[in-house]
């Protein structure tokens, strides 16, 4: 089996950025996965069984911190070995979008798996130690499974994204929909029989996100947020207008950090997305259908980096689309957008998704010249006001001893 040369020179990138990253602290919601979660299993082992604290218990699989929890028994806890816990599920993302970009791209098979290396959205992520990291594997396998009609991939593939969130059984439903309408007998008069006969690679991950589930409510009497939930407020139904706003917020934070530049792509080639190899144009529909039904009804779920899935679509497409094209000019240009995407940063009034994109990389120097000025004027760490990301123990943010 011959291994792409892309996959290695961006997998050497990929260790270098993990080798400069792998002191930063821990960053916004990978504080409670990548800290508070695996902290719990550290501590007290499976003696409460796999569920966390109500406190810090988001509803989702706790494979995540059960896996850091696992990494750091055997080498030592600390955020070095955090951070290189990513590196396996790193290496198969790229590795998965070398593969998908061998069977979507006739020439010029670099493109998509550089594409997403650049992409903010991914490449914000890849610093972090990131269940989303997780997500994106089981992605990128399952859908490549998919488009090879190799059950192993979607097997292994839908069983990473049932352990991993309830966002990645959602995927699952996705991609299911995908592989059952671009299946080329389907028809609307037998759509039953020929989703029955497809389900069966599928039903172990349903299987396993749904005793999750059952087992969750039995044991809490609630699936994804209780009324004491620091998130509670993110679950708030909207208004219409509020409904009318978020879906403008939807289409901003897609378009956001330079994919906008991708979109412009697929918007002037619109007609072809139809005919490109694989269908994709559909997968694209349908997650975003799923993912729109998820999040817009609510007040707080507009995150960026729920939407990497789609913008890994998206990429694939812009790939699909920029090597038919075949206009060198247009291809630099547009990867040349892009990449400067990492670098928008907003004013105060306008949201920011610090974690999906590599612009929040300085505030972990600037943090740190914020605790060597409170040792030389001698300032009481504790009575420093601050809100989330630095609130909290560093317990969970350093991984330092117990304040």
């Amino acid at each position: 089996m011959k291994i792409p040369k892309i996959f290695w020179a961006l997998l050497l990138l990929q260790c270098i950025l993990l080798y400069l990253s792998q002191n930063n602290f821990l960053f916004w919601d990978t504080i409670q996965f990548a800290g508070k979660h695996p902290s719990h299993f550290y501590t007290h082992g499976l003696s409460n069984g796999v569920l966390l604290p109500d406190a810090i218990d988001s509803g989702h699989p706790t494979t995540f911190g059960l896996y850091i929890a696992a990494v750091w028994k055997l080498f030592g806890r600390g955020l070095p070995v955090t951070h290189w816990a990513m590196f396996p599920f790193l290496a198969i993302i790229l590795y998965q979008a070398c593969k998908l970009s061998e069977y979507a791209l006739s020439k010029k098979r670099w493109v998509f798996p550089f594409l997403l290396f650049i992409c903010p959205f991914y490449l914000g992520q890849s610093i972090l130690a990131s269940p989303d990291l997780v997500l994106l594997a089981g992605f990128l396998m399952t859908l490549r499974g998919i488009l090879i009609k190799n059950k192993s991939l979607i097997l292994v593939g839908t069983l990473l994204l049932a352990l991993i969130s309830l966002r990645g059984a959602a995927l699952i439903f996705s991609l299911y929909l995908f592989n059952l309408y671009t299946d080329r007998s389907f028809s609307f008069k037998r759509i039953v029989a020929l989703g029955m006969q497809r389900l069966g690679i599928y039903l172990p991950a349903v299987i396993l996100t749904l005793s999750f589930v059952l087992y969750h409510y039995y044991q809490k009497g609630w699936i994804s947020h209780h009324e004491a939930s620091p998130w509670q407020s993110s679950y708030n139904l909207v208004s219409p207008f509020g409904l009318v706003k978020n879906l403008a917020f939807f289409g901003h934070k897609i378009m956001d950090n330079g994919m906008i530049f991708i979109y412009a792509i697929l918007i002037w080639k619109w007609k072809y997305l139809a005919l490109l190899k694989g269908r994709l144009i559909w997968s694209y529909v349908f997650i975003l259908i799923v993912t729109a039904f998820l999040v817009l009804p609510y007040t707080g779920l507009l995150n960026h980096r729920y939407f990497l899935p789609l913008q890994a679509i998206a990429l694939l497409m812009a790939g699909q689309v920029l090597v038919a094209v075949n206009k060198k000019p247009i291809l630099i240009g547009t990867m040349i957008l892009l990449f400067l995407g990492n670098f928008w940063i907003y004013p105060r009034s306008i949201s920011q998704g610090w974690d999906s994109t590599f612009a929040h990389q300085p505030f972990y120097r600037e943090v740190s010249k914020m605790k060597q000025y409170l040792q030389q004027e001698k300032i009481i760490t504790s009575e420093v006001c601050t809100v989330f990301p630095l609130k909290g123990k560093q317990y969970n943010l350093t991984l330092e001893a117990e304040d």
